[in-house]
């Protein structure tokens, strides 16, 4: 018990001190390039709070770029959290479900929240690979409010009319 317990503060204090290491290297580089716009992208949540602490000292908007999984428990409940939101110049989300869900939350007023709905590349002039079956990558942590069944439908429609089998 005393060699986990030892082992679970070893591994809080290099949390701590990791942190602190990258909050001073963030500081030095922002000292070094002096930038009009700081973007950053939540998750981590943590990853906020001392560039909104440093905007005081650096004179520079902040956009925090968050995706949804920022706004479940795991993310949303880290100290001062809302408190960053709140302070950012713009946070920007993914979709119009989860604006309507935060903008009835108490927790997340004042927050200003922007939806940045962003395209895929066309890949159209792209060379075609040789291949016998079309595949689909989908980069995603299919969070609860992400239309999963939807993009599915699309696969099995773009299928259908392609003669293909999923």
């Amino acid at each position: 018990d005393n060699l986990i317990h030892s082992r679970r503060v070893l591994w809080h204090l290099f949390f701590w001190l990791d942190y602190l290491s990258k909050c001073i290297r963030t500081s030095l580089v922002l000292w070094n390039t002096k930038p009009k716009f700081v973007f950053v992208q939540n998750p981590p949540s943590i990853a906020s709070l001392p560039i909104i602490f440093f905007r005081k000292i650096y004179h520079y908007k902040v956009i925090i770029d968050s995706h949804n999984g920022a706004f479940e428990k795991k993310w949303s409940e880290i100290p001062f959290h809302k408190w960053a939101l709140r302070q950012a110049d713009l946070v920007t989300i993914h979709n119009s479900q989860l604006y309507k869900r935060l903008s009835n939350d108490f927790n997340f007023r004042g927050v200003k929240f922007m939806i940045l709905n962003s395209k895929l590349t066309d890949f159209s002039r792209t060379k075609k690979e040789t291949q016998k079956q079309p595949y689909f990558l989908v980069v995603s942590t299919f969070s609860p409010d992400e239309p999963i069944e939807t993009l599915l439908e699309g696969i099995r429609e773009f299928c259908k009319r392609s003669n293909s089998k999923l």
